[in-house]
């Protein structure tokens, strides 16, 4: 259920609250789903909001910002779009290794700006959070339910039943060979197994070929930094699942 701007708690515009150095916008990262201490509404997405009880979300009704205004820092709905709230959805975090692209699944950024097309699912009730270590957890979400796919029932296992492409482990150089992209990819998340090896897609010429390497010792596979580290990468535990790419599961 959607309202307009109304209360109990009074959301207000404020005028010319423009933050600008040099000609250019400062660049505000904002939390998403989480209530605001002095106004008791949370943003659920760049234009609307809940009220909080206990310091959740709370309720089904959801209230609107007028048209032209945005859920902000504030505690109000402004005018100015930097201040909005929600807006870190699809960003790779501060060490590249991953972007939430909705409250439960993410993308891994394999040490890039921007996220690749290897997907994951977080485990049952955990969500997605761009400042959890562990990328999945009991945080409130980064990404608004609004970015979240219309059906909730879509699984990875349903689609790996029609596709034909090899996975990583059954045939390393088929999968290059299908998703045509060079690179170091990861090929699980299980700790004690597929956590310690990576696949490398190279093309010679017109072949495609695609080695898969098992870190030395009891290093793991670290898709930001794309090397072998001695730490428990925040893919390798049992709040990730599903680890995929272009809907092929990678084990």
């Amino acid at each position: 259920m959607t309202s307009t701007l109304r209360a109990p708690f009074q959301l207000h515009a404020t005028v010319g609250l423009v933050f600008l150095i040099c000609g250019l916008f400062i660049s505000i990262n904002a939390d998403c789903n989480v209530c605001n201490a002095r106004t008791g509404t949370a943003c659920i997405s760049k234009t609307e909001y809940k009220p909080c009880f206990n310091n959740v979300p709370f309720g089904n009704e959801v209230f609107n910002c007028s048209e032209g205004q945005y859920c902000s820092i504030t505690g109000a709905c402004e005018e100015v779009e930097a201040l909005a709230e929600c807006k870190e959805c699809g960003m790779c975090d501060a060490t590249k290794t991953f972007a939430c692209i909705s409250t439960t699944e993410f993308a891994l950024c394999l040490g890039n700006s921007r996220p690749s097309e290897v997907r994951a699912q977080c485990s049952e009730n955990a969500k997605c959070n761009i400042n959890n270590p562990y990328i999945c957890g009991e945080d409130p979400p980064t990404c608004s339910i609004r970015d979240d796919p219309p059906t909730t029932t879509a699984a990875p296992e349903t689609t790996t039943t029609t596709t034909t492409t090899p996975s990583p482990l059954e045939d390393p150089s088929g999968f290059c060979s299908n998703i045509q992209e060079e690179g170091r990819y990861p090929v699980g998340t299980d700790p004690a197994t597929t956590c310690h090896q990576y696949i490398n897609c190279i093309k010679v010429g017109d072949d495609w070929y695609g080695p898969l390497y098992n870190c030395p010792g009891q290093t793991y596979y670290d898709s930001a930094k794309r090397t072998c580290v001695t730490a428990l990468p925040p893919l390798c535990n049992t709040r990730v699942k599903h680890l995929a790419f272009r809907h092929i599961l990678l084990e």
